[in-house]
């Protein structure tokens, strides 16, 4: 059992402790929370080395789907993030993403965690899903499906972990690319729609395709007129109608423009 954190002046001393005293997977503390801070999750990178091929797979598997820092820092490599402030907003965006527009800073990593890490972690729960990746134009939304697909076709550990629904030959599935999108191994063989595809709000929304998930991602770059944003507004309302949830599933990013900005008007529609 482990002591309660009040009890000890270091909260991992217990932890290292049992990792560095054990070499047998069994011995050391059971995998079976998300971590609290980024030594804590560097410290079961290490603790893994000592495990069976099969119970690292299982720790890890775990890891990549209940534990959403783990799985973009410690398993798909993104080490810009690992911070206890990133760690914290990703137990926020894991607590709850529906309905929910995060607004943050640029380059403070909001993508990386939720229309990156977050959207991986979705498909590798369900991946019967299909996911909408909407932005103010074409090109922002493929830039952002692209690393995603990427990741699917060039880590090796993400498939080793994974193969009930990552491909091994990309090319074996019915839909892979960018301007198509792409669709992993899943059971569904009568859905048209790829398991994520990528498209502008004003110049490019689909037709004849509903996704169970919308996820918005920089509709609006910058300051921009009120007409514009009107727009932006109107082609965001219509892009619901794509959803096959009622009510619409959807997450949402993007950063606040003071003078003129989309999010105002969300945001007091409520």
């Amino acid at each position: 059992m482990r002591p309660p954190l009040d009890t000890i002046s270091d909260p991992f001393s217990e932890l290292r402790r049992q990792l560095t005293s054990q070499v047998a997977c069994a011995s050391h503390p059971a995998v079976n929370h998300p971590c609290t801070t980024p030594l804590e999750a560097e410290q079961w990178e290490k603790s893994f080395e000592s495990c069976t091929p099969d119970a690292r797979r299982e720790h890890l598997r775990w890891l990549a789907l209940n534990d959403l820092y783990y799985l973009v820092v410690q398993i798909l490599g993104v080490k810009t993030i690992r911070t206890q402030w990133h760690l914290e907003r990703c137990r926020e965006v894991e607590a709850n993403c529906d309905g929910i527009i995060d607004l943050w800073t640029r380059s403070s990593g909001k993508s990386l965690v939720k229309t990156f890490g977050r959207v991986i972690q979705e498909i590798l729960r369900n991946p019967e899903i299909c996911i909408g990746l909407g932005s103010h134009k074409s090109p922002i939304a493929k830039s952002f499906l692209k690393p995603i697909k990427t990741t699917f076709e060039s880590h090796e550990l993400l498939r080793w972990l994974f193969p009930e629904v990552i491909y091994d030959n990309p090319k074996e599935s019915p839909s892979w690319s960018i301007d198509g999108g792409i669709t992993v191994r899943r059971k569904t063989v009568t859905r048209s729609e790829p398991t994520i595809s990528a498209w502008g709000l004003i110049d490019g929304q689909p037709t004849r395709q509903h996704f169970d998930l919308l996820v918005y991602d920089d509709i609006q770059q910058g300051r921009e007129s009120e007409y514009m944003i009107d727009k932006i507004d109107n082609e965001w309302q219509t892009s619901l109608g794509l959803s096959s949830e009622k009510p619409p599933r959807w997450w949402m990013n993007g950063v606040f423009f003071r003078g003129g900005c989309i999010y105002e008007n969300l945001i007091e529609r409520g």
